[in-house]
């Protein structure tokens, strides 16, 4: 830098207090980056082709083979991450949510369909039942739209077997459940290498059959949806 000296003092000129902020302007907003695992815990394996949204933003990515996404170029702050995938349609989630916080080093998260357990506490509660059985859920829904009292979900199945002595037989089983003030029922205990069939009615009004199962993750959802009619 150039002093100009006048008399004994010396005088800086203006430039020099110029260069020193357009110095300070350099600075960048730092940067890091949001790696992920999406996840079925159904299944117990990575979810690939899941659609990751940063919410609040157009960003998106769909995970790999592996389950893994990435958003690079994001600043440090709260950020949720939704994750939108046909699996979670199956089961009557428009979407999974996870939040996390980012700092200025790259951040790891992991976002997964609910597990059978997760699922079971909520619908039936206790303790999940043996690795051969599962639950149905749903919603029932009137046709003129009110939904009437005293409506009820029943699941029959049939259990064919054989043995030596009695040869081929088969047994009905059945249970049913009151569908709540909103039509929303759970049938619990029910076996998922046999198709089910679901029903739901009153005194004066029935619901068409619905045929589920096999379940190969244990739970069937809105597929079991069905209306009522007199």
């Amino acid at each position: 830098m150039i002093a100009m000296r006048t008399g004994t003092r010396f005088r800086w000129p203006v430039f020099a207090i110029a260069c020193t902020l357009f110095a300070d302007g350099l600075h960048a907003q730092a940067s890091t980056s949001i790696r992920g695992i999406a996840y079925d815990s159904l299944r117990s394996a990575p979810l690939p082709g899941a659609l990751i949204a940063l919410a609040g933003s157009s960003r998106s990515v769909i995970s790999d083979s592996l389950g893994r996404f990435r958003f690079d170029s994001v600043a440090p702050g709260a950020y949720s991450v939704v994750m939108h995938h046909d699996v979670l349609d199956s089961l009557g989630f428009s979407g999974r949510t996870a939040r996390l916080t980012v700092g200025d080093r790259a951040t790891d998260i992991i976002i997964a369909v609910p597990s059978f357990a997760t699922l079971w506490k909520a619908a039936c509660g206790g303790t999940p039942p043996p690795a051969d059985t599962g639950f149905v859920y749903g919603a029932i829904q009137s046709a003129d739209g009110a939904l009437p009292p005293g409506v009820k979900v029943a699941v029959a199945w049939n259990d064919l077997s054989y043995t030596k002595i009695t040869g081929l037989s088969e047994k009905s089983f059945g249970a049913s459940v009151p569908a709540d003030s909103a039509g929303n029922y759970a049938l619990c205990g029910v076996p998922t290498s046999i198709v089910l069939h679901v029903l739901a009615g009153n005194d004066s009004m029935i619901s068409d059959r619905v045929d589920v199962g096999p379940i190969a993750a244990r739970v069937a959802g809105p597929a079991c949806r069905a209306p009522l009619a007199h």
